[in-house]
């Protein structure tokens, strides 16, 4: 994108425009030069200011082709970055892929091997969660560049917290024969913050000194509290390791989006290039920062301090909802979906928890089966939004302009890939009631439907 003049340049131009007449000018002082001693002297003042125009004008062309480079390189730098990171993440896509689609064909192989099946499906998980957080990380760094990163406060004790990082951690060290050890102030309070995003920058760091420290290593967590004046308290986390550590030319680019170190990459260490960057973007968006220390070869140490809210001092949060057993027993759920094997699985998920599911495979038929259905047939409707004939906005449109009872009352949850916030103000803007994005957990599945149900009981 271009940028517009400078007053310096405006003023180069300016000159140029009025120097443009003086050559007629010059001509016609020429011929009259004769008649006139000081009519004579005109033509050299002309060409001085006429050449003055030119060097201005010359000046001006190389200041804006200077900044043209400038930013021909930057786009150039940004694309060549984005270019890097799209063929990294192919790569780290198509491992796992590979792994899933490897086991899935020796798990078909053994049909009559029931362990060896158990142990194929445990790695196919563990391959799709991988996935799932490349996904994630990729939304993040979205809705990061886009400004959409929300924070959502709660109260969150610190005693969970801790039995998160030990579930995350423990397991992740003793993997590779690390020692993990966790330290934390005597106090342990109740802080007012966003749950999942703090711990994102905790687990990303933690998984981070793991993932990057030979067998045999440490992965040491150390938190220390400390109260601040109005009900405020002082937090500092940091996690350190004794893993191969960071080049002094990286440390400047560490906390880039899509940037990784060649030295970690070329010794098979893998990662997306975006976790650093969001946990940046988490810390500077709750109030705090972030440093590093590390020498390769030597290990890292990053220290993260963030100011919270005591959880006593903030305003209460509704409980989380719980889901009574049977609580989806008997329901009837209009699933509009299009792709036969989600349909598949979504259907089966909830026939699990006693949901009666009659499915439609498009937007246009899901509005026809409603209007067909008796009032108050369908207690909810599943929608997903790209899908041929009638996307799942149109369709959540036209049930809500329907002339019958039940047609505002009845849940619509939007169930689609399309995770962007404005994909979220699109479903709700569409009179949908809620929206749930793919991959989607059966908890939160049914959650979600016990939530809409409850309210429209």
């Amino acid at each position: 994108m271009s940028t517009p003049p400078s007053r310096k340049e405006k003023s180069s131009l300016f000159v140029l425009a009025m120097a443009l007449p003086f050559p007629v000018l010059f001509l016609l002082a020429g011929a009259g030069s004769a008649a006139s001693p000081r009519a004579a002297s005109l033509p050299l003042l002309v060409a001085a200011l006429f050449l003055a125009a030119l060097s201005s004008l010359s000046l001006a062309l190389a200041i804006r082709l200077r900044q043209s480079r400038e930013q021909i390189q930057t786009v150039q730098q940004l694309l060549s970055a984005q270019s890097d990171f799209l063929a990294r993440m192919s790569h780290d896509m198509r491992t796992p892929l590979n792994a899933i689609v490897g086991l899935t064909a020796l798990a078909q192989d053994e049909p009559g091997n029931p362990a060896a099946t158990g142990a194929y499906l445990s790695q196919i998980a563990s391959s799709a969660k991988y996935l799932q957080s490349l996904a994630g990380d990729v939304l993040d760094i979205s809705r990061i560049e886009s400004g959409e990163l929300e924070l959502h406060p709660a109260p969150y004790p610190l005693s969970e917290f801790e039995e998160a990082v030990r579930a995350l951690a423990v397991p992740l060290c003793a993997e590779k024969k690390q020692r993990f050890t966790f330290m934390h102030s005597k106090e342990w309070p109740t802080l007012f913050v966003d749950r999942v995003r703090f711990n994102q920058i905790f687990f990303n760091l933690l998984s981070n000194a793991v993932k990057y420290t030979p067998e045999g290593g440490s992965v040491d967590f150390e938190v220390r509290i400390a109260a601040l004046a109005n009900g405020r308290l002082s937090l500092e986390g940091c996690v350190r390791d004794t893993g191969i550590g960071i080049s002094q030319e990286y440390l400047a680019h560490l906390f880039e989006p899509y940037s990784r170190d060649a030295s970690a990459y070329e010794q098979g260490t893998q990662g997306s290039g975006l976790g650093l960057a969001i946990v940046k973007a988490i810390v500077d968006r709750m109030g705090g920062r972030i440093s590093v220390r590390s020498e390769l070869g030597q290990g890292s140490a990053f220290s993260v301090h963030l100011e919270l809210l005591a959880a006593m001092q903030a305003p209460a949060a509704p409980a989380a909802a719980s889901i009574p057993p049977g609580a989806l027993k008997d329901c009837r759920v209009l699933l509009a979906e299009d792709n036969a094997t989600n349909a598949r699985i979504t259907t089966r998920l909830l026939e699990q928890e006693g949901v009666r599911v009659e499915r439609a495979e498009n937007g246009r038929v899901a509005v026809e089966r409603f209007r067909e259905s008796p009032p108050g047939h369908y207690d909810a409707v599943l929608m997903d939004i790209r899908m041929p004939e009638m996307d799942g906005l149109s369709a959540a449109s036209r049930i809500r302009a329907l002339d019958r009872p039940d047609a505002r009352a009845v849940p619509i949850l939007a169930m689609t890939a399309d995770a962007f916030g404005a994909d979220v103000q699109r479903a709700l803007a569409a009179g949908m009631n809620d929206h749930l994005a793919k991959p989607i957990e059966p908890a939160q599945l049914y959650r979600a439907l016990a939530c809409q149900l409850r309210r429209t009981a």
